[in-house]
């Protein structure tokens, strides 16, 4: 696009400078014989014209080129430069984010080992509380308290008699 604006600017301004210097020739000379030769010299001035315009676009081209390049090169750098960059924060924060969900992870292992205890404990509790609430359980724990407290009598009684040396009349 650059090149052929250039080209159209170089050319609009070449033909209105053949322009005037044809109505100068035309206004000073006004024989056909001169005319002839200023129009193949004016035709050889726009040939030459032509290869300097190119000549001036293929060094324009050119620098342009190498600039160009020069810009890539540049931006490619910045650019592996920031993808390095990125590709570590990455890493870095992935290490991170496996960290805390080996944590989370740990917790979540706690909280369940620590759920099931719980859950133990509360079966064990309602199986109590059904054994309290139970008629047989009451009996038993009767009988067993009964026998207890038997055994404690038999033995204190026992005690005493052997402290003291007497014999201690149990039977009412």
């Amino acid at each position: 696009m650059i090149k052929n604006s250039n080209k159209t600017i170089l050319i609009i301004i070449f033909l209105s400078i053949t322009y005037s210097s044809t109505n100068f020739l035309y206004a000073q000379d006004t024989s056909t014989e001169n005319k002839t030769i200023n129009f193949k010299e004016l035709e050889d001035q726009i040939n030459l014209l032509f290869k300097e315009i190119d000549k001036l676009n293929k060094d324009f081209n050119s620098k342009i080129s190498k600039q160009l390049e020069s810009l890539i090169k540049e931006n490619k750098n910045y650019l592996n430069q920031l993808e390095s960059e990125y590709k570590l924060k990455i890493k870095d924060e992935s290490s991170k984010i496996e960290s805390l969900k080996k944590s989370v992870d740990e917790i979540l292992k706690i909280k369940n080992e620590e759920l099931k205890i719980v859950d133990n404990k509360i079966k064990d509790i309602e199986k109590n509380i059904k054994n309290l609430s139970s008629d047989e359980y009451i009996k038993d724990l009767r009988k067993n308290i009964k026998k207890e407290l038997d055994e404690f009598r038999s033995t204190l009684i026992k005690s005493f008699e052997e402290s003291l040396n007497i014999k201690v009349d149990t039977i009412n």
